[in-house]
């Protein structure tokens, strides 16, 4: 009950301050990857980039990073059964943990907000931390973007795929449902972003692009096999049943021809098939698409521009909120009246 059910606000919490990560793994074991990091990780990040052109760690990224470290300690230490006291929703950043005593056994005096760490410099530091992780990915999505458009397009201006081996024991190979939602033919978000498609398959194989459900009525009761996904390893489904009609006498293909066909996108819900042209069974062939996409260029100069200001708003937050709480550490540190002194100097 304690380390799974009654920890789960505090694992909400600390997944945020350490990262959850995050676990892919294909059954086939091809594709085994792990990834992780969160607040900490990235105040640390910037902490060494300080350090190294500083000479100097800022005191308050080392106050609140030392406090989410605590968090955390406190929840693991829990989590895993070391002891039975419910981790307090507590945040102390700085110094001695409060309740540690010296060796001399006197403790030490109950901080007063320390670390300069209010709530509102807490909430500026969770949002710079969104908006720089936020604005990381948009500008890294950007820049592979602007890099695709620039150098991968090919002499007639398509970027591909890539190919790929599929094989069928049945009479057709059926690659799920594409849908393409706008609400104009030229709207520039709609075909103007997709383009002209490109679809290719070796050995003059016929290949034929439909409605989702006028494919879906051609091939019920045939046998083939569903391409579910293209990548290190194809995924297959495979459907029982019998031959397929021919498809070259089929008139609901909005596109169809052997060995390569180029369609403008159009909306709607989409299919497509690739069968032998007598309609004999065994589908064995390479297959690859590509697609102009014309748009792509300034929706990548979009998302860099976007990333990159996301990001200098982020670290201004962060450094606004690490600036000032080290300020407030050297006022709350400065000598004050000797004891036995008055207050106002006099003697």
């Amino acid at each position: 009950m304690k380390w799974w059910l009654l920890a789960i606000p505090h694992y909400l919490i600390v997944g945020f301050f350490v990262g959850g990560g995050s676990y892919v793994a294909y059954r086939t074991g091809e594709t085994v990857y792990n990834s992780g990091g969160g607040l900490v990780s990235l105040l640390a990040l910037f902490a060494a980039v300080a350090l190294l052109f500083t000479g100097r760690y800022p005191q308050g990224v080392f106050d609140f990073v030392l406090g989410m470290d605590r968090w955390a300690l406190r929840v693991a230490a829990y989590a895993g059964l070391m002891t039975d006291s419910y981790p307090p929703f507590r945040f102390d950043s700085g110094g001695d943990e409060p309740g540690v005593t010296t060796i001399d056994q006197t403790p030490p005096p109950t901080p007063s907000g320390r670390g300069g760490w209010s709530g509102g410099r807490i909430a500026a530091v969770l949002i710079g931390a969104l908006l720089l992780i936020s604005g990381a990915g948009m500008a890294a999505t950007g820049g592979v973007g602007l890099w695709a458009d620039q150098t991968q397009r090919d002499a007639q201006g398509y970027l591909s795929s890539g190919t790929y081996h599929v094989h069928s024991d049945g009479y057709a190979l059926e690659f799920g449902t594409v849908e393409f939602r706008w609400t104009a033919a030229d709207w520039a978000v709609g075909d103007g972003f997709v383009g002209d498609i490109r679809l290719t398959a070796g050995g003059n194989r016929f290949i034929g692009i439909g409605r989702a459900d006028d494919v879906a009525r051609y091939l019920s009761g045939v046998e083939r096999d569903e391409v579910n996904g293209i990548g290190p390893r194809v995924n297959y489904r495979h459907r029982t049943g019998g031959a397929a009609a021919d498809p070259r006498a089929q008139t609901f293909w909005v596109v169809a021809g052997t060995g390569s066909v180029d369609w403008r996108a159009e909306p709607g819900s989409w299919t497509v098939v690739v069968l032998n042209p007598d309609g004999t069974r065994v589908v064995d062939t390479d297959v690859s698409a590509s697609a102009t996409i014309p748009a792509l260029g300034a929706v990548s100069i979009g998302l860099l521009a976007g990333g990159v200001v996301l990001f200098l708003l982020g670290g201004m937050l962060v450094a606004f909120a690490a600036v000032r709480a080290s300020e407030r550490d050297g006022a709350s540190q400065s000598p004050g009246a000797q004891p036995g002194q008055p207050a106002g100097g006099d003697e």
